[in-house]
Protein backbone atom coordinates (compact mmCIF):
# COMPACT_ATOMS: atom_id res chain seq x y z
CA UNK A 1 0.00 0.00 0.00
CA UNK A 2 2.80 2.44 0.85
CA UNK A 3 4.42 1.94 -2.54
CA UNK A 4 1.14 2.74 -4.23
CA UNK A 5 0.56 5.78 -2.03
CA UNK A 6 4.05 7.00 -2.91
CA UNK A 7 3.06 6.94 -6.55
CA UNK A 8 -0.02 8.98 -5.74
CA UNK A 9 2.12 11.63 -4.07
CA UNK A 10 0.13 11.41 -0.83
CA UNK A 11 2.03 8.97 1.28
CA UNK A 12 2.42 7.65 4.76
CA UNK A 13 0.72 9.12 7.78
CA UNK A 14 0.28 12.41 5.97
CA UNK A 15 -2.63 10.80 4.11
CA UNK A 16 -4.72 10.38 7.21
CA UNK A 17 -3.34 12.88 9.71
CA UNK A 18 -4.68 16.42 9.71
CA UNK A 19 -2.09 19.01 10.72
CA UNK A 20 -3.82 21.22 13.29
CA UNK A 21 -1.40 24.12 13.22
CA UNK A 22 1.52 25.24 11.08
CA UNK A 23 4.22 27.66 12.14
CA UNK A 24 6.95 29.37 10.17
CA UNK A 25 10.27 27.60 10.61
CA UNK A 26 13.61 28.69 9.25
CA UNK A 27 16.97 27.01 9.19
CA UNK A 28 18.43 29.60 11.54
CA UNK A 29 21.59 29.92 9.44
CA UNK A 30 23.01 33.29 8.58
CA UNK A 31 22.75 34.21 4.90
CA UNK A 32 25.92 33.26 3.03
CA UNK A 33 28.10 35.68 1.17
CA UNK A 34 26.50 36.66 -2.16
CA UNK A 35 27.28 33.74 -4.46
CA UNK A 36 27.71 33.70 -8.20
CA UNK A 37 26.56 30.91 -10.48
CA UNK A 38 29.19 28.15 -10.66
CA UNK A 39 31.61 28.55 -13.54
CA UNK A 40 30.70 25.22 -15.09
CA UNK A 41 27.04 26.17 -15.46
CA UNK A 42 26.22 27.74 -18.80
CA UNK A 43 22.99 29.71 -19.13
CA UNK A 44 20.20 28.41 -21.32
CA UNK A 45 21.47 28.67 -24.90
CA UNK A 46 19.95 31.20 -27.26
CA UNK A 47 17.75 29.57 -29.90
CA UNK A 48 19.90 28.51 -32.86
CA UNK A 49 18.79 29.68 -36.32
CA UNK A 50 19.01 26.12 -37.63
CA UNK A 51 19.56 22.76 -35.94
CA UNK A 52 23.30 22.33 -35.35
CA UNK A 53 25.09 19.63 -37.31
CA UNK A 54 25.71 16.23 -35.84
CA UNK A 55 25.44 12.51 -36.53
CA UNK A 56 22.08 11.53 -37.97
CA UNK A 57 20.32 8.22 -37.67
CA UNK A 58 21.64 7.32 -41.11
CA UNK A 59 25.27 7.99 -40.18
CA UNK A 60 27.55 6.05 -37.87
CA UNK A 61 28.28 8.21 -34.82
CA UNK A 62 31.58 8.02 -32.97
CA UNK A 63 31.68 5.86 -29.86
CA UNK A 64 33.22 7.96 -27.03
CA UNK A 65 34.08 5.67 -24.27
CA UNK A 66 -1.11 7.56 -10.99
CA UNK A 67 -2.42 9.08 -14.33
CA UNK A 68 -5.12 10.75 -12.26
CA UNK A 69 -3.92 10.52 -8.66
CA UNK A 70 -7.33 9.10 -7.79
CA UNK A 71 -7.34 6.56 -10.60
CA UNK A 72 -6.20 3.68 -8.39
CA UNK A 73 -7.78 2.78 -5.08
CA UNK A 74 -5.28 3.79 -2.35
CA UNK A 75 -6.78 1.19 -0.03
CA UNK A 76 -5.81 -1.66 -2.37
CA UNK A 77 -2.26 -3.02 -2.12
CA UNK A 78 0.01 -3.11 -5.15
CA UNK A 79 -0.11 -6.86 -5.76
CA UNK A 80 2.89 -6.95 -8.08
CA UNK A 81 5.08 -4.60 -6.10
CA UNK A 82 5.58 -0.92 -6.91
CA UNK A 83 3.40 -0.77 -9.99
CA UNK A 84 2.01 2.73 -9.68
CA UNK A 85 0.04 4.10 -12.59
CA UNK A 86 2.29 2.59 -15.20
CA UNK A 87 2.98 -0.87 -13.83
CA UNK A 88 0.75 -2.26 -16.58
CA UNK A 89 0.99 -5.92 -17.53
CA UNK A 90 1.59 -6.67 -21.20
CA UNK A 91 2.05 -10.26 -22.28
CA UNK A 92 2.45 -11.31 -18.66
CA UNK A 93 5.30 -8.88 -17.95
CA UNK A 94 5.12 -5.91 -15.58
CA UNK A 95 7.16 -2.75 -16.02
CA UNK A 96 8.62 -1.72 -12.67
CA UNK A 97 10.60 1.48 -12.51
CA UNK A 98 10.87 5.23 -12.68
CA UNK A 99 9.81 5.52 -16.31
CA UNK A 100 9.55 9.26 -16.99
CA UNK A 101 10.24 12.66 -15.46
CA UNK A 102 8.72 12.66 -11.95
CA UNK A 103 7.60 9.07 -12.41
CA UNK A 104 4.08 9.37 -13.78
CA UNK A 105 1.90 11.68 -15.90
CA UNK A 106 0.76 13.74 -12.89
CA UNK A 107 4.44 14.24 -11.97
CA UNK A 108 4.01 12.91 -8.43
CA UNK A 109 6.24 9.80 -8.11
CA UNK A 110 9.95 10.19 -7.38
CA UNK A 111 11.23 6.64 -6.93
CA UNK A 112 11.47 4.00 -4.23
CA UNK A 113 13.35 4.33 -0.95
CA UNK A 114 15.21 3.94 1.18
CA UNK A 115 17.90 6.58 0.86
CA UNK A 116 21.47 5.56 1.73
CA UNK A 117 22.30 6.04 5.41
CA UNK A 118 26.01 6.72 4.92
CA UNK A 119 26.25 7.80 1.28
CA UNK A 120 29.29 7.34 -0.90
CA UNK A 121 29.85 7.35 -4.65
CA UNK A 122 29.62 3.76 -5.88
CA UNK A 123 30.54 4.39 -9.52
CA UNK A 124 30.95 7.11 -12.15
CA UNK A 125 30.02 6.77 -15.84
CA UNK A 126 31.49 7.04 -18.48
CA UNK A 127 35.30 6.99 -18.60
CA UNK A 128 35.47 10.54 -19.90
CA UNK A 129 33.18 13.54 -19.62
CA UNK A 130 30.08 13.77 -21.80
CA UNK A 131 30.56 17.07 -23.65
CA UNK A 132 29.66 18.84 -26.88
CA UNK A 133 30.20 22.29 -28.37
CA UNK A 134 27.60 24.72 -29.68
CA UNK A 135 28.30 27.64 -31.97
CA UNK A 136 31.66 28.88 -33.21
CA UNK A 137 34.14 31.65 -32.66
CA UNK A 138 33.44 34.01 -29.79
CA UNK A 139 29.92 32.63 -29.40
CA UNK A 140 31.14 29.06 -28.96
CA UNK A 141 29.91 27.35 -25.80
CA UNK A 142 30.92 23.96 -24.40
CA UNK A 143 28.28 21.90 -22.61
CA UNK A 144 29.21 19.00 -20.33
CA UNK A 145 27.42 16.38 -18.31
CA UNK A 146 23.73 16.14 -17.50
CA UNK A 147 21.70 19.21 -16.70
CA UNK A 148 18.13 20.43 -16.35
CA UNK A 149 15.98 18.34 -16.31
CA UNK A 150 18.07 15.24 -16.96
CA UNK A 151 16.44 12.74 -14.61
CA UNK A 152 17.75 9.18 -15.13
CA UNK A 153 15.17 6.50 -15.83
CA UNK A 154 15.45 3.31 -13.78
CA UNK A 155 13.70 0.06 -14.55
CA UNK A 156 13.95 -3.57 -13.50
CA UNK A 157 14.44 -5.77 -16.56
CA UNK A 158 13.18 -9.32 -16.84
CA UNK A 159 16.78 -10.59 -16.86
CA UNK A 160 17.40 -9.16 -13.37
CA UNK A 161 19.38 -6.10 -14.47
CA UNK A 162 18.36 -2.73 -13.07
CA UNK A 163 18.99 -0.52 -16.08
CA UNK A 164 19.60 3.23 -15.86
CA UNK A 165 18.85 5.32 -18.96
CA UNK A 166 19.92 8.95 -19.28
CA UNK A 167 20.60 11.50 -22.00
CA UNK A 168 23.76 13.59 -21.92
CA UNK A 169 25.15 16.81 -23.29
CA UNK A 170 27.39 14.73 -25.55
CA UNK A 171 24.35 14.05 -27.75
CA UNK A 172 23.74 10.45 -26.71
CA UNK A 173 21.29 8.47 -24.63
CA UNK A 174 23.27 6.10 -22.41
CA UNK A 175 22.26 2.72 -20.98
CA UNK A 176 23.98 1.62 -17.79
CA UNK A 177 23.80 -1.28 -15.33
CA UNK A 178 22.62 0.33 -12.10
CA UNK A 179 24.63 -2.10 -9.97
CA UNK A 180 27.97 -1.99 -11.76
CA UNK A 181 28.05 1.21 -13.82
CA UNK A 182 28.88 -0.84 -16.93
CA UNK A 183 27.27 -0.16 -20.31
CA UNK A 184 24.29 -2.40 -21.06
CA UNK A 185 23.67 -1.34 -24.68
CA UNK A 186 25.38 0.89 -27.26
CA UNK A 187 24.50 4.57 -26.81
CA UNK A 188 21.80 6.04 -29.02
CA UNK A 189 23.21 9.13 -30.75
CA UNK A 190 21.13 12.15 -31.70
CA UNK A 191 22.35 15.14 -33.67
CA UNK A 192 23.09 17.22 -30.58
CA UNK A 193 22.78 17.30 -26.81
CA UNK A 194 19.89 15.74 -24.90
CA UNK A 195 18.73 18.15 -22.19
CA UNK A 196 15.40 16.78 -21.05
CA UNK A 197 14.31 13.43 -19.63
CA UNK A 198 13.44 10.43 -21.77
CA UNK A 199 10.33 8.26 -21.32
CA UNK A 200 10.35 4.46 -21.29
CA UNK A 201 7.13 2.97 -22.60
CA UNK A 202 4.89 2.21 -19.60
CA UNK A 203 2.95 -0.62 -21.20
CA UNK A 204 5.75 -3.09 -21.79
CA UNK A 205 6.60 -2.22 -25.39
CA UNK A 206 10.39 -1.98 -25.88
CA UNK A 207 10.19 1.69 -26.86
CA UNK A 208 11.97 4.81 -25.66
CA UNK A 209 10.80 8.36 -26.37
CA UNK A 210 13.72 10.81 -26.75
CA UNK A 211 13.86 14.56 -27.37
CA UNK A 212 17.04 16.30 -28.52
CA UNK A 213 18.36 19.76 -29.23
CA UNK A 214 19.07 18.67 -32.79
CA UNK A 215 15.41 19.43 -33.54
CA UNK A 216 13.71 16.05 -33.23
CA UNK A 217 11.62 13.95 -30.90
CA UNK A 218 12.25 10.28 -31.61
CA UNK A 219 10.64 6.91 -31.00
CA UNK A 220 13.46 4.40 -30.44
CA UNK A 221 13.17 0.61 -30.46
CA UNK A 222 15.08 -1.29 -27.76
CA UNK A 223 14.55 -4.83 -29.04
CA UNK A 224 17.29 -4.76 -31.69
CA UNK A 225 21.04 -5.35 -31.34
CA UNK A 226 21.34 -1.62 -30.73
CA UNK A 227 18.77 1.12 -30.08
CA UNK A 228 17.10 1.95 -33.40
CA UNK A 229 15.08 4.97 -34.48
CA UNK A 230 11.60 4.07 -35.73
CA UNK A 231 10.13 7.55 -36.20
CA UNK A 232 10.94 11.20 -35.61
CA UNK A 233 8.89 14.37 -35.18
CA UNK A 234 10.46 17.68 -36.14
CA UNK A 235 9.74 21.38 -36.06
CA UNK A 236 6.23 22.47 -37.02
CA UNK A 237 6.14 24.44 -40.32
CA UNK A 238 4.72 27.38 -38.39
CA UNK A 239 7.01 26.90 -35.43
CA UNK A 240 8.29 29.79 -33.35
CA UNK A 241 11.38 30.27 -31.20
CA UNK A 242 13.48 27.09 -31.05
CA UNK A 243 13.90 23.53 -32.35
CA UNK A 244 14.76 21.93 -29.01
CA UNK A 245 12.73 19.24 -27.20
CA UNK A 246 13.20 19.70 -23.46
CA UNK A 247 9.70 18.63 -22.39
CA UNK A 248 9.31 15.06 -21.22
CA UNK A 249 6.60 13.22 -23.20
CA UNK A 250 3.87 11.19 -21.53
CA UNK A 251 2.52 7.99 -23.07
CA UNK A 252 -1.06 7.23 -21.97
CA UNK A 253 -3.36 4.75 -23.75
CA UNK A 254 -1.19 4.64 -26.89
CA UNK A 255 -1.17 8.45 -27.19
CA UNK A 256 2.08 10.37 -26.81
CA UNK A 257 1.58 13.88 -25.37
CA UNK A 258 4.42 16.37 -25.79
CA UNK A 259 5.21 20.05 -26.31
CA UNK A 260 8.17 21.45 -28.23
CA UNK A 261 10.23 24.59 -28.17
CA UNK A 262 8.83 25.24 -31.63
CA UNK A 263 5.82 26.44 -29.60
CA UNK A 264 3.40 23.68 -30.61
CA UNK A 265 1.75 20.99 -28.52
CA UNK A 266 1.09 17.59 -30.12
CA UNK A 267 -0.77 14.43 -29.33
CA UNK A 268 0.26 11.42 -31.42
CA UNK A 269 -1.39 8.02 -31.50
CA UNK A 270 1.48 5.60 -32.12
CA UNK A 271 -0.46 2.41 -32.94
CA UNK A 272 2.20 0.36 -31.16
CA UNK A 273 2.51 -3.28 -32.12
CA UNK A 274 4.82 -5.97 -33.47
CA UNK A 275 5.75 -7.09 -36.97
CA UNK A 276 5.80 -10.65 -38.29
CA UNK A 277 9.25 -11.22 -36.81
CA UNK A 278 8.12 -10.11 -33.36
CA UNK A 279 9.92 -6.77 -33.47
CA UNK A 280 8.22 -3.70 -32.07
CA UNK A 281 6.81 -1.21 -34.57
CA UNK A 282 4.78 2.01 -34.61
CA UNK A 283 2.49 3.66 -37.15
CA UNK A 284 2.17 7.23 -35.83
CA UNK A 285 -0.94 9.33 -36.41
CA UNK A 286 -0.89 12.97 -35.29
CA UNK A 287 -4.21 13.56 -33.55
CA UNK A 288 -3.93 17.26 -32.73
CA UNK A 289 -1.43 20.11 -33.09
CA UNK A 290 -2.12 23.13 -30.91
CA UNK A 291 -0.22 26.44 -31.15
CA UNK A 292 1.04 27.56 -27.74
CA UNK A 293 0.41 31.27 -28.36
CA UNK A 294 -2.35 33.73 -29.09
CA UNK A 295 -2.02 37.27 -30.40
CA UNK A 296 -3.16 38.48 -26.99
CA UNK A 297 -0.36 36.57 -25.27
CA UNK A 298 2.31 37.97 -27.59
CA UNK A 299 1.03 41.49 -26.93
CA UNK A 300 0.97 40.90 -23.17
CA UNK A 301 4.52 39.53 -22.83
CA UNK A 302 6.12 41.81 -25.43
CA UNK A 303 8.32 39.14 -27.04
CA UNK A 304 8.10 35.93 -29.04
CA UNK A 305 9.29 33.36 -26.51
CA UNK A 306 6.25 31.08 -26.36
CA UNK A 307 8.12 27.76 -26.49
CA UNK A 308 7.03 24.74 -24.45
CA UNK A 309 9.76 23.42 -22.17
CA UNK A 310 7.43 22.26 -19.40
CA UNK A 311 6.40 18.61 -19.47
CA UNK A 312 2.66 17.95 -19.84
CA UNK A 313 0.58 16.64 -16.95
CA UNK A 314 -2.06 14.06 -17.84
CA UNK A 315 -5.07 13.03 -15.76
CA UNK A 316 -7.93 10.68 -16.55
CA UNK A 317 -9.83 13.35 -18.48
CA UNK A 318 -7.42 16.25 -19.06
CA UNK A 319 -3.97 17.07 -20.38
CA UNK A 320 -2.32 20.28 -19.15
CA UNK A 321 0.68 22.20 -20.44
CA UNK A 322 2.20 25.65 -19.91
CA UNK A 323 4.66 27.62 -22.02
CA UNK A 324 7.43 30.20 -21.77
CA UNK A 325 4.92 33.00 -22.21
CA UNK A 326 3.02 31.74 -19.18
CA UNK A 327 -0.02 30.43 -21.04
CA UNK A 328 -1.46 27.40 -19.24
CA UNK A 329 -3.85 25.27 -21.28
CA UNK A 330 -6.02 22.31 -20.36
CA UNK A 331 -7.35 20.07 -23.13
CA UNK A 332 -10.16 17.55 -22.93
CA UNK A 333 -8.54 14.14 -23.47
CA UNK A 334 -11.59 12.49 -24.95
CA UNK A 335 -11.72 15.20 -27.61
CA UNK A 336 -7.99 14.83 -28.30
CA UNK A 337 -8.43 11.11 -28.87
CA UNK A 338 -11.11 11.97 -31.46
CA UNK A 339 -8.65 14.31 -33.15
CA UNK A 340 -10.38 17.44 -31.85
CA UNK A 341 -9.17 20.39 -29.78
CA UNK A 342 -11.42 21.33 -26.87
CA UNK A 343 -9.78 23.84 -24.54
CA UNK A 344 -11.22 23.55 -21.03
CA UNK A 345 -8.74 25.86 -19.28
CA UNK A 346 -6.79 28.83 -20.67
CA UNK A 347 -5.03 30.86 -17.97
CA UNK A 348 -2.08 33.27 -18.00
CA UNK A 349 0.33 32.70 -15.10
CA UNK A 350 2.36 35.85 -15.84
CA UNK A 351 5.83 34.72 -16.95
CA UNK A 352 7.97 31.92 -18.31
CA UNK A 353 7.04 28.51 -16.87
CA UNK A 354 9.52 25.72 -17.62
CA UNK A 355 8.92 23.51 -14.58
CA UNK A 356 6.25 20.84 -14.91
CA UNK A 357 2.71 21.15 -13.63
CA UNK A 358 1.95 18.90 -10.65
CA UNK A 359 -1.59 17.54 -10.15
CA UNK A 360 -2.75 16.39 -6.71
CA UNK A 361 -5.31 13.64 -6.08
CA UNK A 362 -8.09 16.25 -5.84
CA UNK A 363 -7.29 17.57 -9.32
CA UNK A 364 -5.67 20.87 -8.21
CA UNK A 365 -2.70 22.14 -10.21
CA UNK A 366 0.56 23.44 -8.75
CA UNK A 367 2.42 25.69 -11.17
CA UNK A 368 5.99 26.97 -10.86
CA UNK A 369 6.88 30.17 -12.73
CA UNK A 370 10.10 32.06 -13.37
CA UNK A 371 10.42 35.81 -12.80
CA UNK A 372 12.22 37.30 -15.80
CA UNK A 373 9.93 39.82 -17.48
CA UNK A 374 8.77 41.48 -14.22
CA UNK A 375 5.29 42.21 -15.56
CA UNK A 376 2.44 43.43 -13.33
CA UNK A 377 0.72 40.08 -13.75
CA UNK A 378 3.68 38.32 -12.10
CA UNK A 379 3.53 40.64 -9.13
CA UNK A 380 -0.20 39.98 -8.85
CA UNK A 381 -0.01 36.17 -8.94
CA UNK A 382 3.41 35.25 -7.54
CA UNK A 383 5.76 32.59 -8.89
CA UNK A 384 4.31 29.47 -7.30
CA UNK A 385 0.57 28.99 -7.36
CA UNK A 386 -2.32 26.62 -6.89
CA UNK A 387 -5.07 26.54 -9.50
CA UNK A 388 -8.51 24.94 -9.46
CA UNK A 389 -9.30 23.82 -13.02
CA UNK A 390 -12.93 23.22 -12.09
CA UNK A 391 -13.24 27.03 -12.02
CA UNK A 392 -11.87 27.88 -15.48
CA UNK A 393 -12.97 31.51 -15.38
CA UNK A 394 -11.12 32.16 -12.11
CA UNK A 395 -8.91 29.16 -11.20
CA UNK A 396 -6.47 31.04 -8.93
CA UNK A 397 -6.48 29.69 -5.36
CA UNK A 398 -3.25 31.10 -3.90
CA UNK A 399 0.19 32.25 -4.94
CA UNK A 400 3.65 32.85 -3.44
CA UNK A 401 6.10 35.52 -4.51
CA UNK A 402 9.67 34.34 -5.20
CA UNK A 403 11.64 37.55 -5.83
CA UNK A 404 15.26 37.75 -7.06
CA UNK A 405 18.21 37.87 -4.68
CA UNK A 406 18.74 41.46 -3.61
CA UNK A 407 22.47 40.78 -3.25
CA UNK A 408 22.84 39.67 -6.90
CA UNK A 409 22.04 42.61 -9.21
CA UNK A 410 20.18 41.68 -12.37
CA UNK A 411 19.25 38.20 -11.20
CA UNK A 412 15.91 36.49 -11.85
CA UNK A 413 13.39 35.15 -9.39
CA UNK A 414 11.00 32.22 -9.44
CA UNK A 415 11.96 28.59 -9.91
CA UNK A 416 12.96 26.07 -12.56
CA UNK A 417 12.54 23.02 -10.30
CA UNK A 418 9.34 20.95 -10.28
CA UNK A 419 8.05 20.63 -6.71
CA UNK A 420 7.71 17.35 -4.86
CA UNK A 421 4.28 16.68 -3.34
CA UNK A 422 4.02 14.64 -0.15
CA UNK A 423 0.81 14.55 1.86
CA UNK A 424 -0.12 18.11 2.81
CA UNK A 425 3.16 19.71 1.74
CA UNK A 426 5.11 20.75 -1.32
CA UNK A 427 8.92 20.97 -1.45
CA UNK A 428 10.43 23.48 -3.87
CA UNK A 429 14.02 24.71 -4.41
CA UNK A 430 14.12 28.14 -6.06
CA UNK A 431 16.43 29.93 -8.47
CA UNK A 432 17.34 32.56 -5.81
CA UNK A 433 18.49 29.63 -3.70
CA UNK A 434 15.90 28.84 -1.03
CA UNK A 435 14.33 25.49 -0.21
CA UNK A 436 10.65 26.16 0.52
CA UNK A 437 8.15 23.90 2.24
CA UNK A 438 4.60 25.00 1.46
CA UNK A 439 1.25 23.94 2.90
CA UNK A 440 -0.68 22.81 -0.14
CA UNK A 441 -4.03 23.88 1.29
CA UNK A 442 -3.42 27.55 2.09
CA UNK A 443 -0.05 28.30 0.45
CA UNK A 444 1.72 29.19 3.69
CA UNK A 445 5.51 28.85 3.57
CA UNK A 446 6.13 26.81 6.71
CA UNK A 447 9.89 26.29 6.27
CA UNK A 448 12.64 28.14 4.44
CA UNK A 449 16.33 27.29 4.13
CA UNK A 450 19.02 28.98 2.08
CA UNK A 451 20.78 26.43 -0.14
CA UNK A 452 22.81 28.74 -2.36
CA UNK A 453 21.84 30.00 -5.82
CA UNK A 454 20.72 28.59 -9.18
CA UNK A 455 19.00 25.64 -7.54
CA UNK A 456 17.21 23.96 -10.47
CA UNK A 457 17.23 20.31 -9.40
CA UNK A 458 13.76 18.89 -8.64
CA UNK A 459 13.64 17.22 -5.21
CA UNK A 460 12.49 13.69 -4.38
CA UNK A 461 10.45 12.42 -1.45
CA UNK A 462 10.59 8.67 -0.79
CA UNK A 463 9.74 6.36 2.10
CA UNK A 464 12.01 3.79 3.68
CA UNK A 465 10.98 0.19 4.35
CA UNK A 466 9.13 1.24 7.50
CA UNK A 467 7.16 3.94 5.69
CA UNK A 468 9.21 6.82 7.11
CA UNK A 469 9.54 9.77 4.65
CA UNK A 470 12.80 11.33 3.50
CA UNK A 471 13.55 14.32 1.26
CA UNK A 472 16.47 14.44 -1.20
CA UNK A 473 17.67 17.70 -2.76
CA UNK A 474 20.35 18.27 -5.40
CA UNK A 475 22.41 21.45 -5.08
CA UNK A 476 24.34 23.55 -7.58
CA UNK A 477 26.02 26.51 -5.90
CA UNK A 478 27.53 24.25 -3.24
CA UNK A 479 27.49 21.11 -5.39
CA UNK A 480 26.14 17.94 -3.86
CA UNK A 481 23.18 16.04 -2.49
CA UNK A 482 21.41 16.68 0.80
CA UNK A 483 19.00 14.34 2.64
CA UNK A 484 16.39 15.36 5.20
CA UNK A 485 14.32 13.41 7.69
CA UNK A 486 10.61 14.26 7.26
CA UNK A 487 9.40 12.93 10.59
CA UNK A 488 7.70 16.31 10.68
CA UNK A 489 6.89 16.98 7.00
CA UNK A 490 6.57 20.70 7.76
CA UNK A 491 10.09 20.91 9.21
CA UNK A 492 12.80 18.94 7.37
CA UNK A 493 15.77 17.91 9.49
CA UNK A 494 19.09 17.62 7.64
CA UNK A 495 20.62 14.15 8.04
CA UNK A 496 23.54 14.22 5.65
CA UNK A 497 25.16 16.23 2.86
CA UNK A 498 27.35 14.61 0.21
CA UNK A 499 29.62 17.10 -1.62
CA UNK A 500 30.10 16.34 -5.32
CA UNK A 501 32.39 17.54 -8.07
CA UNK A 502 29.98 19.60 -10.18
CA UNK A 503 26.72 21.51 -10.12
CA UNK A 504 23.62 19.34 -9.79
CA UNK A 505 21.00 20.87 -12.09
CA UNK A 506 19.52 17.53 -13.05
CA UNK A 507 16.91 15.61 -11.11
CA UNK A 508 18.08 12.63 -9.01
CA UNK A 509 16.42 9.23 -9.31
CA UNK A 510 16.03 7.16 -6.14
CA UNK A 511 15.65 3.39 -6.44
CA UNK A 512 15.86 0.82 -3.62
CA UNK A 513 18.75 2.34 -1.68
CA UNK A 514 20.59 3.89 -4.63
CA UNK A 515 20.62 7.42 -6.02
CA UNK A 516 21.41 8.03 -9.69
CA UNK A 517 22.21 11.62 -10.58
CA UNK A 518 23.95 13.53 -13.35
CA UNK A 519 26.37 16.39 -12.81
CA UNK A 520 27.53 19.29 -14.93
CA UNK A 521 31.08 18.03 -14.42
CA UNK A 522 30.37 15.57 -17.24
CA UNK A 523 29.35 12.34 -15.51
CA UNK A 524 26.52 10.18 -14.21
CA UNK A 525 26.95 9.00 -10.61
CA UNK A 526 25.54 6.22 -8.48
CA UNK A 527 25.43 6.91 -4.74
CA UNK A 528 24.78 4.22 -2.14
Amino acid sequence: MRALLAVLGLTGAAVVVVVAAVVLVTSGDAAPEPPTPPAEVSPEPAPPPTPPPGPSSEEAAPDPDGMDPGAEDPDEPAEDGPRGLHGVSVGGDTVVGLLQFRGNPTRTFYGLGPLPEDPAIAWRYPDRAMCSTEGSGESQRRWCGIGWTGQPLVWERDDGITEVIVGGYDGAVHFVDGDTGERTRPPFWTGFMVKGTETLDPDGYPLLYVGSRDGYLRVVALDRDEPTELWRLGRHPQGRWNNDWDANPSMVDDVLYVGGEDSWFRAVRLHRGYDGDGRVQVDPEILVEVPAWTDELIAAIGDGNVSIESSPAVTEDRVYWVNSGGRLVGLDRAAVERGEVEIVLDHWVGDDADASIVVDRDGFLYVTVELQRFLPRAEELGQFMKLDPSQPDDPYVWGIAIPPREDIPGSDGGAWATPALYGDHLYLPTHPGDLLVIDRHDGEVVYRERLGYHEWSSPAVVEDDEGHPWLLVGMCNRPGLRAYDLADPASPREVWTLPMAGCIESTPAVWRGAIYVGSRDGFLYAVR
